[in-house]
C-alpha cells in the first residue's frame, strides 16, 4: 500500500522543479520580472530571475538537477509562493543549489525562508566549469494556515546568480514507515540499511 513518500501526498510546495510555465525550446531561457508569476505557484518577489531550461547541448550553466528546467535567482531575485500549512506541525524545506559561476561574485549566496525561519546557504564556485548540485535543508514549526516560503539571492551578478532547483516542502508529522534513512524517498539506501540490520535484535 503506496504511503505518502509514494504518492506525493507528503509535498505541499507546488513546481518544485520548475517544469510547468511557459513552453521553451531547449537552451532557451525567459527572464521574470518583480511581481510577475511563472507556472503554478512561484510568484517573483524582488529583483527578477531566470526560468531555465537546459540540455546536454547547452549546460554551460550546468544541468538540471531534476527534469528540464531551473531557475538562475540572478543578482538579487526572490521567488515565493503561500503554502497551506497546520498550526503546530513540523515541516521540512529541501532544495538543490548550484551556481552560474561564468561570473562572479564567486560565492553565490541564497536566503531561504519558511514562515519565520530564515537560513542562509552559499555554494562556492570552482573555476567557471559547470557546477555540482548540492542539497540544503530548513525545517520548523507551522504557527498558521498559510506560510509563506521564499528563496532569495543575496550575491549573485547580473546574469550569473545562484541556481535552485527540486525545491520542496514536506509535512514530517507525517510518518513514512518506509523512509528509514530520512531522505525523503523510499530506495535502495532503505533497503541496504534494513538487510544490514537483518537479525535478532540485541537484548
Amino acid at each position: 500500500i503506496p504511503d505518502c513518500c509514494e504518492t506525493g501526498s507528503c509535498l505541499i510546495a507546488s513546481n518544485g522543479s520548475f517544469e510547468a510555465g511557459t513552453p521553451l525550446n531547449a537552451c532557451a531561457s525567459e527572464t521574470v520580472a518583480s511581481g510577475n508569476a511563472r507556472g503554478t505557484g512561484w510568484m517573483v518577489a524582488a529583483g527578477s530571475v531566470q526560468r531555465v531550461r537546459a540540455s546536454s547541448a547547452c549546460n554551460t550553466q550546468g544541468a538540471p538537477k531534476f527534469g528540464d528546467f531551473f531557475v538562475d535567482l540572478l543578482d538579487a531575485g526572490e521567488i515565493r509562493q503561500a503554502i497551506a500549512t497546520t498550526p503546530g506541525k513540523s515541516y521540512r524545506l529541501t532544495f538543490w543549489l548550484s551556481g552560474d559561476c561564468a561570473g562572479g561574485p564567486a560565492t553565490k549566496r541564497v536566503t531561504a525562508s519558511l514562515g519565520s525561519v530564515t537560513q542562509t546557504f552559499e555554494h562556492a564556485c570552482v573555476g567557471s566549469a559547470v557546477q555540482a548540485w548540492r542539497s540544503c535543508t530548513l525545517e520548523f514549526i507551522a504557527n498558521s494556515a498559510i506560510t509563506n516560503l521564499s528563496l532569495k539571492s543575496l550575491a549573485g551578478g547580473p546574469s550569473n546568480g545562484p541556481l535552485v532547483d527540486g525545491v520542496r516542502v514536506e509535512d514530517i508529522s507525517i510518518s513514512c514507515a518506509g523512509d528509514v534513512d530520512g531522505d525523503g524517498e523510499v530506495g535502495g539506501g532503505d533497503i541496504g540499511l534494513v538487510l544490514l540490520n537483518f537479525g535478532p535484535c540485541p537484548q
